[in-house]
């Protein structure tokens, strides 16, 4: 899939730093313990070039076009960072004086755009 993904790349003139690449694996359990050591880097052949890359823990969350997830499907990471973001953007109007329609508009307009993207 590399290969193909390799001359994708080539063929389209595209230029691409490999390096930056993540790398999200599923490995099995054994004992509460996963069966890869993910502190290990791993070498990878990446077209015509082979590049190293550590293997992301399972419940690390990775961001791909603004969308956050990890392998392991864990929610909480992006609960959190919806809490985050709420709660900044309320403390920001902690003591303004606005009325329910500004609240409603800035709520409809500004926060929930920002919690969906």
């Amino acid at each position: 899939m590399l290969s193909i993904a390799d001359s994708f790349y080539r063929l389209n003139d595209i230029q691409i730093n490999k390096n930056k690449s993540e790398l999200m694996m599923r490995t099995k359990i054994y004992k509460h313990r996963y069966s890869h050591i993910y502190n290990n880097k791993i070498d990878i052949q990446f077209g015509r070039e082979s590049i190293s890359i550590k293997a992301k823990q399972p419940h690390e969350p990775t961001r791909i076009l603004g969308v956050y997830f990890n392998i392991e499907n864990d929610e909480q990471y992006l609960i959190s960072k919806v809490k985050a973001k709420i709660n900044y953007l309320t403390n920001l109007m902690w003591k303004k004086k606005i009325t329910d329609k500004h609240i409603l508009y800035i709520f409809n307009r500004i926060i929930i755009p920002r919690v969906e993207y």
